[in-house]
Parts: C-alpha cells; structure tokens; sequence
C-alpha cells in the first residue's frame, strides 16, 4: 500500500480537519519504526551489514546512521576473526575491572550503547569493524512509495491502526470512561504485529557447533 493511499484512509477514518496530511506521513513512518522495534525478531530485509573503523586514542566509533537494533555479528578484518559482542557496556567495562576502557590493542570485545559502539582493546593502526545487524526501515517520503519492509498484507492493519490509536489517544483524552477507539485501533495494532511474527516464524539462529568449528577455522 503506497504512502498516499495510507495517508487518504487515515484521513478518511480519523475525520478531524485540524490534522493534516504532513503530520501523517510523520505519523506513518513513526508506525514503521515502533512496528519494527517491537517485533520479537527483526525484520529480514532490514537485516544488514556495514564496516565501522576503530578511532585512534578512543574507545569507541558511531554506528552506521540506519541503526535500528540487534548487534549480532562483529568481525574483526585486521584480526581476521570475529569479535565477542558483550550485553551491555556494563559488562565490557567489568571485564576490564571496571577501568576506563584504555587499554591498547587488538579488539577483542565490543558493545552497543546508544548510537555508539565501544569495544577493547583500542588498536594502534585503525581497524575495520564488520558488523551485522537491524537498519530501521526504509523512510516513506513521496506517495507512490511503500513500506517495502514490511509484507504487503499488513500495510494497511499494521500503519493504519497504529496511527489511529495515537491520534485518537490525543482526541479522546479526558473523556471519562473506555477510550473506545483508541483500544480498538491498539488491539487491532497488537493483532497485526502477531500476524507478521507468525508469517516469519521464529528466527533461525545458527547451531553452537557451527559456531564454534566457524571460530576455529578463522584462527
């Protein structure tokens, strides 16, 4: 369904003449994103790839801009070997009883917080950090576009009642008692994010012997 067609429904549905179609194209590309991040797995065709060069003295470099979520895979190309992905910063800096991530020398672990990725050691020649991971949907900005990420048949109950519940969580705010469209549209929202998980199935996740014999023909 293209971003004009979206934006004509909800305009139809929502029937408020104070909000105009500028502010629901925001609206749809906010439904992309808050769909995309509450998935139990990432989308596949937002699943991606993209090098990330260590900064000199620094402990840590800016992810790729289209960032959305799951840091999974890391590969080291001056080592020649993949990279330990650590939860949390937390647990990097406990591994290195908790000092301030100084120490120089070939990467051995990284982590994700916010739009950066710290990791440790901190090379003294620049290395290329290979990473997979989850890019936020592709933007919808003229009206033939669509949100190709996403399988066709949820455009419409997917970004359609996902923006109706919020516009109408605004207008039915303070009325007394249910806020009937507004739990409507949040149920049908909850009811299309459960039919594309069923679509995808879960994800499939590579077997730990792979892993580890993978591991040990890159040494």
């Amino acid at each position: 369904m293209r971003l004009g067609d979206l934006t004509e429904t909800i305009m139809d549905k929502v029937q408020d003449p104070s909000i105009d179609a500028k502010r629901i194209r925001r609206m749809i590309n906010q439904a992309c994103d808050e769909s995309a991040s509450v998935l139990t797995d990432p989308l596949p065709d937002c699943e991606t790839q993209a090098d990330v060069s260590t900064v000199l003295g620094r402990a840590f470099a800016s992810l790729p801009n289209d960032f959305h979520r799951d840091l999974e895979h890391c590969f080291s190309v001056s080592r020649n070997d993949r990279v330990r992905i650590y939860p949390s910063l937390q647990y990097l800096r406990a591994v290195e009883d908790w000092h301030n991530l100084t120490r120089v020398g070939q990467v051995y672990g990284v982590a994700r917080r916010g739009d950066r990725l710290y990791y440790q050691g901190i090379p003294e020649t620049s290395d290329t950090l290979t990473i997979h991971y989850t890019r936020k949907p592709l933007q919808l900005a003229k009206d033939n576009d669509e949100p190709v990420d996403f399988p066709s048949f949820s455009h419409e109950p997917l970004i359609v009642n996902y923006v109706l519940k919020e516009l109408f969580s605004e207008i039915e705010d303070g009325i007394e008692g249910p806020k009937t469209n507004t739990e409507y549209h949040d149920t049908k929202w909850v009811e299309a994010i459960e039919k594309v998980e069923l679509f995808y199935g879960p994800k499939a996740t590579e077997p730990p012997q792979i892993h580890d014999m993978t591991s040990e023909m890159l040494r």
